[in-house]
């Protein structure tokens, strides 16, 4: 009780924006060893393991980070911004992480390929950009009104590259969609298999470059609650 009541009468200053810069560092780790697997002609058996084993690292060290900055919330009263907005940016960091291990996997564990279809590669590209950029935010978040500028730079710097994510996955859905329609006709179940599983890939990916979109949407609630 009386360390309770301390807390009440005393709430912790809590540093959110050193794990911030971690969680942002975890998905910009993560989508680099993605993009160096998925860059390979052909992949064995430990390379795959070895990179969802990486990715399963990341999302379990992403849940830890959200959890810290959970119980931080509890813990200060004087939160640098809305202890909601901040609880919203960390979600969408993690599920970032969270879509790295699932895209992976869909590949990996459905068998159906040697190596990733190029897409992959080109998507992960834009998400790691605009990841970089993101990495950027929490120092300049620290100080909002001196880094106005900067940050916007920043957010319409990310924005780019998730429009660029978005131009790739609406070329490779066309083509996608003409080779499973062709397959069907033509009765190729392992064409229809194969270019069904792609597309479900690609779907993942682009979920993972959308959340470019959520962070952006995220870090400017904060800094208009912060104004």
């Amino acid at each position: 009780m009386p360390n309770r009541l301390f807390r009440f009468f005393f709430p912790e200053e809590v540093d959110f924006f050193t794990p911030m810069a971690r969680i942002i560092d975890c998905m910009a780790e993560g989508a680099e060893a993605y993009i160096e697997t998925a860059g390979k002609s052909s992949l064995c058996g430990p390379e795959k393991i070895a990179l969802l084993d990486h990715l399963k690292k990341l999302e379990k060290e992403g849940d830890n980070i959200l959890r810290t900055v959970a119980t931080g919330l509890k813990r200060t009263f004087t939160p640098p911004y809305p202890a909601i907005d901040i609880h919203r940016m960390f979600e969408s960091l993690d599920n970032a992480i969270d879509l790295l291990d699932e895209s992976a996997k869909i590949i990996i564990h459905a068998n159906y390929r040697d190596y990733f279809p190029p897409f992959v590669a080109k998507q992960l590209t834009a998400f790691l950009n605009g990841a970089r950029e993101a990495g950027k935010l929490p120092e300049l978040m620290r100080d909002p009104r001196k880094n106005s500028s900067a940050i916007t730079a920043v957010l319409e710097a990310m924005g780019r590259w998730e429009a660029e994510g978005d131009k790739i996955y609406w070329e490779n859905k066309k083509a996608l969609s003409e080779v499973i329609n062709s397959a069907a006709q033509s009765n190729n179940l392992a064409g229809f298999r194969r270019g069904r599983m792609d597309e479900m890939a690609l779907d993942l990916l682009e979920q993972l470059v959308d959340t470019l979109l959520d962070i952006i949407k995220n870090a400017e609630d904060m800094l208009i609650e912060h104004a």
